[in-house]
């Protein structure tokens, strides 16, 4: 079976992860594809963020939600605490149209984590980003993931072609049979629930995809592609592919 290496918030060991420049990298350095994280911000603006502020990435204290997208391009996304001032006010949070737009230049698949937010309600975040990814003709390399099943579910009522993932880390039990009855083409286990757990091998016996996050040590990337996995994602892109095809 083959299986595709995706670059987990891009290629985040070696540039601000979660931005333009560090996407463009884990392309270059042979991912398949990217995983990303998106939420909204005050203005209704899809920006592509992990956490539901700025301390981490940006080392401010600014609620995404809280602002508009006008205020939010005020701050850099340079992630202090791996990379220092080296990238302040050089790198961004991009929107995630920004990503579209580029990925229409080339092939790479796109895993899009859509992220709960209370202070939004159901359908609004799915219905504008189907919406964007229909608009850049990306339907067939973009796939949905979420830790809110909800989500899930609100995704396939609005476009029913959506292809969606159940993401979850260990402990769901029979995690295959309730993914594919939401509706779900795949699984997106953490590494323990994958093989501990045998999520991924109950999986792929029901037909569906398993990619495995987040891999950051490459002789477990060997070992979950030798059991079949669908897909790797992994923080490093690079010694990823160096390890798996060279």
């Amino acid at each position: 079976m083959s299986y595709k290496i995706y670059g987990h918030r891009g290629s985040r060991t070696r540039l601000p992860e979660n931005t333009m420049p560090s996407f463009k990298l884990a392309l270059e350095e042979g991912a398949d594809g990217l995983e990303i994280d998106i939420r909204t911000t005050k203005d209704g603006e899809i920006v592509i963020c992990h956490d539901k502020d700025l301390k981490r990435v940006g080392g401010v204290n600014f609620t995404v939600s809280e602002h508009t997208w006008e205020e939010l391009c005020a701050h850099s996304a340079h992630c202090p605490e791996v990379f220092g001032e080296t990238y302040k006010d050089q790198i961004f949070v991009p929107r995630l149209e920004e990503l579209l737009e580029y990925l229409t230049t080339n092939d790479a698949l796109l895993n899009i984590e859509i992220k709960h937010q209370e202070d939004r309600e159901y359908g609004y975040i799915e219905k504008k980003t189907i919406e964007l990814v229909k608009k850049y003709g990306l339907e067939d390399r973009v796939f949905y993931s979420s830790f809110d099943y909800y989500i899930l579910v609100k995704l396939k009522k609005l476009d029913p072609a959506a292809k969606t993932a159940l993401l979850f880390g260990t402990g769901l039990y029979n995690a295959g049979e309730y993914a594919k009855n939401l509706g779900c083409f795949a699984i997106h286990p953490g590494m323990v629930g994958a093989l501990q757990y045998n999520d991924m091998q109950k999986a792929l016996e029901l037909g569906m995809d398993c990619n495995v996050w987040t891999i950051n040590n490459t002789d477990n990337a060997k070992k979950l592609v030798e059991l079949g996995a669908t897909g790797i994602i992994t923080d490093i892109p690079l010694e990823t592919v160096k390890a798996l095809r060279e």
